[in-house]
């Protein structure tokens, strides 16, 4: 949470669609579906959640939006409705109604209201409304923060985070999870750190801002306009002003999404050098009593005079014989004195080999301020996915392990997969935003990155997965022929037979699958 000398203006981060629900007789929250995401190796963010918006900045009154002239949103929703008086009769005057932002969808007294245990999807899927809620643009004005208590908070995609309407409706969100007293039983314990994953929903808006270091954004204090900023003066200009300006956050997880070590098939501990040429050292990844590894900047040389910092790490090997690493968001380092450059898909697979108990050290690239040697706050994603090993027909280490034996196994996660949209359409699907790894060489002759999908009709459901990378067994598989996204068919049939007629002419065919 924040304070500020006045009541700041709220800037839409980018291109989006935006909701507003009640937190108290003076305040909202708005959120911020996005429509665009970084130009960058980024993980996907879900939402944005504007956090303390002076209710008067809105709304004139709990059923009309505020005046026209209070900020581009209240002028962008006017303009239409002006427009569709207009267009219904040019006599016309009505004013716009406060439900145009969805704020009736947090008034118990409103038959529309939406529980708080609901997801927040249920906001911006749902049917029987009259109108879109209103889109805005990257840099638009969308209300007033007030000065003395506000936030912004990211909620990041993926399977396993149900973001519900009560983070919407809060002005402040805590994850709490009482602690080990040392007498707990086994499922107890497991109970309390998979309570703790909640925060993997999350990412810190600081190490959101500082991951731009290397890239362009728009930024402007309160009396400026937009100017691109990177590097330096992005961290002197924006960074800089938060807590935690110099930490680093390395989100570990395993081909599940969860926490490398969630199944305690590894160990916690993995080994850490802070330069180039440092001999590694152990580190408890769980040591701050949280599921991420977080990186002090005091942990960084004080003399470094270039524009990043190099964190090589080694992990645990456990029951992974066959590791292979995926940076999600992040750099590794290439040699050179220069910030290092995006990543390809190529470059973001990195296979590794197992030292003893260890893989092969790998060596992240992380953001620093060469005049001050000030390591910049930010956020690195590193999958630890396990290749599957034909020589392995029983399940080692911990008997917690979730082995898979076929590339169909463990794909999928069933109880977690349902499709956002509502309505009487009889075809629906989803796409999950999230990166798994499909290891078919031994049937298909192919590996690869992906997403996988969930898809409902009237006598099936469907669970599917797709290419968004292929790593190898296919010389052409570099360019995806296709890519698959959640939608609605009206029309009555297997969602299959619906997604060949999509890519007709033949892109893909329907065919059995054969196994060994």
């Amino acid at each position: 949470m924040h304070s500020a000398s006045s009541n700041p203006a709220a800037y839409a981060l980018c291109d989006g669609i935006v909701c507003v629900q009640d937190v108290s007789p003076e305040l909202v929250n708005l959120i911020l579906k996005p429509l665009d995401r970084p130009p960058i190796n980024f993980v996907p963010v879900r939402y944005y959640i504007y956090k303390g918006i002076l209710r008067s900045s809105l709304f004139a009154n709990p059923a009309t939006i505020a005046a026209p002239g209070n900020n581009q949103l209240t002028q962008s929703i006017w303009d239409s409705q002006n427009a569709q008086n207009e267009s219904a009769n040019p006599t016309s005057n009505a004013s716009a109604p406060a439900a145009a932002l969805g704020i009736n969808l947090s008034d118990k007294a409103d038959p529309n209201y939406i529980d708080p245990s609901q997801p927040i999807d249920s906001l911006f899927f749902r049917t029987g409304g009259n109108a879109q809620f209103p889109i805005v643009q990257a840099g638009w004005t969308i209300g007033t923060f007030d000065k003395t208590r506000f936030g912004f908070e990211i909620l990041l995609e993926g399977l396993g985070f149900s973001h519900t309407l009560a983070l919407a409706r809060s002005l402040e969100d805590l994850v709490l999870v009482a602690s080990l007293t040392g007498t707990e039983t086994p499922d107890q314990v497991f109970s309390h750190w998979n309570d703790k994953e909640k925060i993997l929903g999350f990412m810190d808006p600081c190490a959101f801002w500082g991951s731009f270091y290397g890239n362009r954004i728009q930024a402007k204090t309160s009396t400026g306009s937009f100017d691109v900023t990177s590097g330096d003066s992005l961290y002197n200009g924006v960074v800089a002003l938060f807590f935690n300006k110099n930490r680093a956050y390395v989100d570990i997880r395993n081909e599940h999404n969860n926490s490398f070590d969630y199944f305690n098939n590894y160990s916690r501990t993995l080994e850490l050098a802070f330069d180039a040429t440092a001999v590694r050292s152990q580190f408890d990844y769980y040591v701050t009593g949280w599921p991420i590894q977080i990186v002090e900047g005091t942990r960084f040389p004080t003399n470094n005079s270039t524009s990043f910092n190099i964190l090589r790490l080694a992990l645990p090997a456990g029951d992974n014989t066959l590791p292979l690493l995926y940076l999600s968001q992040g750099y590794k380092s290439n040699g050179s004195s220069g910030f290092p450059v995006e990543l390809s898909s190529a470059e973001r697979v990195i296979s590794v080999n197992l030292q003893g108990q260890l893989t092969d050290a790998v060596a992240l690239a992380l953001p620093n301020v060469a005049s001050s040697a000030q390591p910049v706050g930010c956020y690195v994603r590193l999958r630890y996915f396990k290749r599957i090993d034909s020589t392995q027909t029983v399940t080692p280490g911990s008997p917690t392990t979730v082995m898979t034996y076929n590339y169909l196994d463990n794909i999928f996660y069933p109880l977690e997969l349902q499709t956002s949209f509502g309505g009487p359409s009889p075809v629906k699907s989803v796409v999950y935003d999230q990166d798994i790894y499909v290891d078919a060489t031994a049937t298909l002759g192919i590996d690869f990155i992906g997403k996988v999908g969930f898809a409902t009709d009237n006598a099936n459901v469907t669970l599917f997965a797709f290419p968004t990378y292929v790593i190898s067994g296919d010389s052409s598989g570099t360019t995806i022929p296709f890519s698959i996204t959640g939608e609605l068919f009206d029309e009555d049939d297997t969602y299959l037979k619906l997604l060949l007629k999509k890519f007709d002419p033949k892109t893909i065919e329907k065919t059995e699958i054969v196994l060994g």
